[in-house]
């Protein structure tokens, strides 16, 4: 397939691992039988537990129990052989597409969970009473300064009830 370089075709999955850890490549095609039956599920294994690279799996073989096996790695593609260029190809370009998302959701889900800290640490210690209340007016959220302001015992929740029994009983 033109447009990639490849690092290395080899025969074991030891081999494999150590061309990873050496290259870091962006995509891996990973037969599954190698020197010993699905060597290369156990080198993708090992390899995805170490980090999120794409592994597209290669096989000759049609047994039900190595694709079962194969897809527990969480692998970005599965290709009987003989395989096309053009599939090849088209397996590439996909998981790399894939590739580059999940690591855009990986980063937005950083940002979002910084953005929740920052509301909590504004939200409890903002010394101004703030709540939310659902549209059918009862109490979502308080926050600590509007419970101490209210005096609300510290047995008791204002959250469900609804803002309208509170405010005129």
């Amino acid at each position: 397939v033109t447009g990639y370089q490849v690092v290395g075709t080899l025969s074991s999955g030891a081999q494999a691992i150590a061309k990873w850890e050496q290259y870091q490549p962006d995509v891996i095609l990973m037969d599954i039988m190698m020197e010993e039956p699905e060597a290369g599920i156990q080198a993708g294994e090992q390899i995805g537990a170490e980090s999120s690279v794409p592994i597209i799996y290669l096989t000759a073989t049609e047994e039900e129990g190595a694709f079962s096996r194969a897809l527990r790695s969480n692998p970005h593609g599965y290709l009987a052989k003989p395989v096309s260029p053009a599939a090849l190809k088209s397996a590439i370009e996909v998981s790399l597409v894939r590739h580059n998302y999940e690591n855009q959701l990986v980063e937005y889900r950083k940002k979002l969970e910084r953005s929740e800290q920052l509301f909590r640490g504004i939200f409890t210690n903002l010394r101004i009473g703030y709540f939310r209340i659902t549209p059918e007016h009862r109490i979502e959220l308080l926050n600590p300064f509007l419970i101490e302001l209210l005096e609300v015992p510290e047995n008791e929740s204002l959250a469900g009830q609804n803002l309208r029994d509170l405010v005129a009983p």
